[in-house]
């Protein structure tokens, strides 16, 4: 099979949709006859990709360019090497798709679906773009033979969203057990003044999505249990500053530490160290947790998780087995739930242990690429069967014209 990643989302840029593509790409590469990504130009991009074990081709220019430009690469670049399929991680590749079909570019397409990118619309408020922005969204998901959202609830956005059920198939996302794994950190505790203390951690960019005001708010309450408890919170953006003068106004401020972002295996050595991972997002009109790769990665460090009822997170944390769900915005069943793990060292070590069996049987980026190949294998062989369906039908019309 020769296959094509296409995506707008690409390392040495940071994020849960990068990790999806990036991790994905390292793995079908090797499954392949030939494989190559497609993705946006980015400052260090080259260095990245020297790196990788399959070629890049970078497409300059803003995001609005992007399907365009990237179009007319993956009609060159299946001309040219006889790429058969294309594989899109989000629906904005998938317009670059379709348009390369006009040039001659491959047949089969499939599609990923995460969960905040079928509710983000920029003219919301504009009838008319809004509705040419949800057209554009609809001609690029009905060009795909399957679509592959990474949780049941993003199933239910794609199926209200009119695609044809029978085309959806879930396929959740997974994290790396070699990456991130249970393991002795205790001098790492002892240098960041950790050591005795039980620690909370949340990981993630500073935005109104993850809920860190609602821990915040609901750490007082946790604090009269468990009094010398510390809360790390790990990430960057545009709520740091609201939430540290939170903080200031609870007077929590020797109670909790904001960590800057971390690259993958300093964020282990965090995981390891926390004993509770907590990420209480919230559902807003146009921005959710598709699923949250995060609860995954302290999964498979052995720490048990609580998250909230929304979204895709209850595909990422098993309630009552590897975490606790709790609804999103209740700081005191929150506030409850951090108590009970943290006071219950079995039950703790329990929901770790099955969060990391979860991990190396199925929710590993191993398993979800493999699946992701047999699917596109099939899709490829049902097409090739259609067309050749399609030359028989002509035949003998051919026949008598001859």
């Amino acid at each position: 099979m020769r296959l094509l990643l296409v995506t707008t989302d690409f390392p040495p840029k940071l994020g849960g949709t990068q990790t999806y593509a990036h991790q994905l790409a390292s793995r079908m590469c090797f499954k392949c006859d030939a494989f190559a990504v497609v993705a946006p130009f980015s400052r260090n991009c080259r260095k990245t990709d020297e790196t990788l074990p399959f070629p890049v081709y970078r497409i300059r220019g803003g995001p609005d360019l992007f399907p365009i430009a990237a179009a007319h690469m993956i009609a060159r670049l299946g001309k040219v090497f006889g790429y058969e399929a294309v594989f899109c991680v989000s629906w904005q590749s998938g317009v670059a798709t379709r348009i390369a079909r006009v040039f001659g570019g491959p047949r089969v397409t499939l599609m990923a679906a995460h969960g905040r990118e079928l509710l983000f619309n920029p003219f919301r408020h504009l009838p008319l773009l809004g509705g040419a922005y949800q057209s554009l969204r609809r001609f690029s998901f009905r060009g795909s033979s399957q679509v592959f959202p990474v949780s049941r609830y993003t199933k239910e956005l794609l199926i209200q969203s009119g695609i044809d059920e029978r085309r959806i198939r879930v396929l959740g996302n997974g994290t790396d057990p070699g990456q991130y794994f249970p393991e002795d950190v205790s001098a790492f505790r002892k240098q960041h003044g950790a050591t005795g203390r039980p620690v909370l951690l949340s990981v993630g960019r500073l935005v109104h999505r993850k809920g860190i005001d609602v821990m915040l708010t609901a750490l007082p309450g946790v604090l009269k249990q468990v009094p010398n408890a510390l809360y790390v919170i790990i990430g960057d953006g545009p709520e740091r500053k609201r939430l540290q003068a939170l903080c200031d106004r609870l007077l929590l401020t020797d109670s909790v530490r904001f960590v800057s972002e971390k690259q993958p295996h300093e964020l282990r050595n965090w995981f390891n160290l926390c004993d509770l991972f907590v990420l209480p997002t919230r559902e807003l009109a146009a921005d959710v947790e598709g699923f949250g790769l995060v609860f995954l990665e302290a999964a498979a460090c052995s720490k048990p998780a609580i998250g909230t009822r929304s979204g895709g997170v209850p595909d990422a944390v098993v309630d009552g087995e590897t975490g606790l769900l709790v609804p999103s915005e209740t700081p005191e069943k929150l506030s409850e739930a951090v108590v009970r793990i943290l006071c219950s060292s079995d039950l703790a070590d329990r929901m770790g242990k099955a969060g990391r069996r979860r991990v190396l049987n199925s929710a590993n980026w191993d398993t979800v690429a493999s699946t992701l190949f047999t699917y596109i294998r099939c899709s490829l062989a049902e097409s090739r069967i259609d067309q050749d369906a399609a030359r028989s039908s002509a035949l003998p019309f051919s026949f008598f014209r001859f």
